[in-house]
């Protein structure tokens, strides 16, 4: 007899979880070994359980599901990953594929595909819905650009990027880095030109969102 795969399926929705547990055990081959509705939970029921596949939501009430999934593989790396989530921001799905997950679903998607996926995934395949995969395809080439344009900048703009990411005013920076207000401003300058910004507002935004990459 073929043994069944163990599910542990984490949610902090009750409806949506109870409703994933019903389907799930009417699947002759698979069985939901537990539930959780937080992180705490997860990783304690991971590590008591030992699942084959966590089904996991990205947003929880006490961490972001990365997070989760992080500190499951860590001391369960034998452990697969569904995500099953609201968002289909590229950003998320880019993580979550990053980290480790082998499968990421809208929770809008058909009840037979989230129980093929989890065969799938468990037979060693990767599985992103269909209009999910063209945002993280968008997203893998906007992180490739912007790679790209950080290359362009010497080490000095870099620092200077990382200073208008906190909110610091060109007086602050020059006072930080010892400089002059002129010498911050052809900085910016420099930096506006080699990314092909018209205005102070698109460099701090793209400051922000590669704030890790400036480190």
């Amino acid at each position: 007899m073929t043994e069944k795969t163990k599910l542990l399926i984490v949610d902090d929705h009750p409806t949506f979880r109870k409703g994933l547990v019903l389907v799930f055990s009417k699947v002759s081959d698979i069985e939901v070994v537990g539930e959780a509705e937080s992180e705490v939970e997860a990783v304690e029921m991971a590590e008591k359980l030992k699942p084959d596949l966590v089904i996991l939501d990205i947003y929880l009430p006490d961490k972001v599901g990365f997070d989760t999934l992080q500190k499951i593989s860590r001391s369960n790396p034998l452990i697969k990953f569904l995500i099953l989530s609201n968002s289909n921001a590229g950003d998320d799905i880019y993580q979550a594929i990053q980290n480790g997950a082998m499968g990421y679903l809208s929770k809008g998607t058909a009840i037979e595909k989230i129980v093929n996926a989890v065969r799938d995934i468990i037979n060693g395949e990767n599985v992103i819905e269909g209009k999910l995969q063209q945002k993280l395809f968008q997203q893998i080439q906007r992180n490739t650009f912007d790679d790209q344009k950080i290359n362009l900048l010497t080490n000095r703009e870099i620092h200077v990027l990382q200073l208008l990411s906190m909110g610091l005013t060109d007086q602050e920076i020059a006072d930080k880095t010892f400089t002059q207000t002129g010498t911050v401003r052809s900085h910016v300058s420099a930096i506006r030109k080699k990314l092909d910004f018209e205005t102070r507002s698109q460099i701090i935004i793209f400051a922000l969102e590669n704030k890790g990459k400036l480190n």
